[in-house]
């Protein structure tokens, strides 16, 4: 193997070493809907808190995938981890509602300058590799490290979250600092000098370029729609709807038992993600994706038990990321342009980002008005129901065999 053929497989070993740093940077995702409550949020503001977060990812989305392409993947994530921690020391040591929408804004930015540079110079390096259809695989264990990790913040952070509500971001900020300082190892070939030309000239050009290639793709259209789907639910069922049910019916101390079997669930279904994948293979993945993830959903909603409410939220959680792994393949294997992919890569996110931002808050304030947790949840089961339905029958060619 060359010099650099061995750096490119470094990269793969750095994004495992980011992958079980990053879950300490993300230990508080069990307990932040009760984070806002605590400091008297309403279901509503934490709706616009989300809809700043997309707001300013919609606005550098694409921007952020064109410096990524020009400047360096490595480069924009550097910046990502810079603005990711300014981000967190405003919601670490805020209380305000204020003080959480600026945190929002530089966690938007953030993350707009991963989101297409973390996909791209994973498939780079291994398509470098010849290991391009090694995607799936690598991404399941990368998400199962992390899920494997909330099978003890599940346990523990309830516990620290009643003791003192900032200890778990304070954690997070600790681990970003060091998550920040291992991106600075990843490899990657120079691309200013290999662009050529003026900066600007090659910005537009990246640019216009890009989202003629998405506009022309049928497949990365649908897919754009597809990410959107499992990122309302993310967003909506994880941010909203999932804690203050499970708080309602269980206690504050009776989370522990949930939080952490349910990752146990999740992380064993992620990890042998590409064996499910090739067990199954796409096109019945998709159909299994598109009604189990709406049945598991108002499953959770009608049934108080504790054995019962554990099992189904891991299935719910194991089925999304299930989703998202596909779609990212999908998305990859879609575009043909490696100098382009971060752009292309931060385009499919962009609508995502647009529809948010008027969508979020009305969904809170839905809630707020609604007052019953239990049917907000049946009636966003039903609703992804029938968007799953309709992405089912409108699936590309290469998913009706």
């Amino acid at each position: 193997m060359s010099k650099k053929l061995k750096k490119y497989s470094r990269n793969i070993k750095i994004y495992y070493m980011s992958a079980i740093i990053g879950a300490f940077g993300y230990i508080y995702n069990s307990i932040d809907t009760l984070y806002y409550k605590h400091f008297g949020l309403s279901f509503a503001q934490i709706g616009v808190f989300l809809s700043v977060f997309a707001i300013f990812t919609f606005i550098f989305e694409i921007p952020s995938g064109v410096y990524a392409d020009i400047y360096g993947r490595k480069k924009s994530l550097i910046v990502s981890g810079l603005l990711g921690l300014i981000g967190l020391c405003f919601i670490t040591f805020g209380s305000t509602y204020e003080i959480f929408l600026v945190s929002a804004a530089f966690a938007g930015t953030s993350s707009a300058f991963s989101s297409g540079a973390k996909d791209a110079i994973l498939f780079e390096s291994l398509k470098k590799l010849k290991k391009e259809n090694h995607l799936v695989k690598i991404k399941g264990h990368l998400g199962s490290i992390g899920i494997s990790f909330d099978v003890i913040g599940g346990w523990y952070i309830p516990l620290i979250f009643a003791f003192n509500v900032r200890i778990p971001y304070q954690i997070a900020l600790v681990a970003g600092v060091i998550s920040l300082i291992v991106s600075f190892f990843l490899y990657e070939e120079s691309r200013i000098e290999n662009s050529g030309g003026n900066v600007v000239t090659n910005f537009k050009s990246t640019f216009n370029s890009s989202i003629t290639y998405i506009r022309s793709s049928n497949v990365l259209k649908w897919v754009i729609l597809l990410n959107l789907n499992y990122l309302v639910i993310w967003r909506v069922f994880g941010e909203m709807l999932s804690m203050p049910h499970m708080q309602d019916t269980l206690g504050i101390e009776g989370l522990r038992v949930p939080l952490a079997l349910h990752a146990i669930i999740q992380a064993f279904i992620v990890f042998y993600a590409s064996k499910i994948e090739k067990y199954l293979g796409d096109t019945k993945m998709l159909w299994m994706m598109s009604f189990l993830t709406p049945i598991t959903l108002i499953a959770f909603f009608v049934f108080d038990n504790v054995i019962l409410m554990t099992i189904i939220l891991g299935l719910v959680w194991s089925i999304n990321s299930l989703g998202m792994l596909m779609s990212s393949k999908w998305e990859q294997f879609a575009i043909d342009d490696d100098s382009k992919r971060a752009t292309i890569n931060s385009g499919v996110q962009l609508i995502n980002s647009l529809i948010f931002i008027p969508l979020l808050p009305l969904i809170g304030l839905f809630i707020d008005n609604l007052s019953k947790l239990r049917m907000s949840g049946i009636l966003f089961g039903l609703f992804i129901l029938l968007t799953s339905s309709l992405l089912l029958k409108f699936r590309p060619t290469h998913l009706r065999n």
